[in-house]
């Protein structure tokens, strides 16, 4: 797991190691309910991972509410960030073809350069 390679000390790999085996579907159900896309979802979990292993350093034991609570806002947070970033897209692309094409302008292109 290349996220391994982000932290220094053996047990703050194994915490990590635990905490993803421990929660992983857990964080994928959440970022499902928030996207509805299975895809979209594992890169939100993917994401949410990168900044667990970044915050490894503060997080207690393993088994307690606080860091199964830290998991799943984590992740729910990640996914939110998706679907605001793909709604910005979206917008940008309904904008685009809402230009009238009396306005666009007009290229013309020889048959020889085809």
């Amino acid at each position: 797991m290349i996220l391994l390679t982000m932290i220094d000390n053996s047990e703050d790999r194994t915490k990590f190691c635990i905490l993803y085996e421990k929660y992983r579907y857990l964080l994928q159900k959440v970022a499902m309910d928030v996207l509805g896309d299975r895809y979209l979802a594992e890169d939100a979990v993917q994401n949410a991972f990168m900044k667990i292993a970044m915050n490894i350093g503060r997080i207690g034991e393993t088994d307690c509410s606080q860091t199964k609570s830290y998991l799943v806002v984590t992740a729910k947070n990640e996914a939110i960030d998706i679907c605001r970033k793909r709604s910005k897209q979206i917008q940008r692309e309904v904008d685009a073809n809402e230009v009238e094409e009396e306005k666009m302008p007009v290229v013309y292109i020889p048959k020889s350069e085809l």
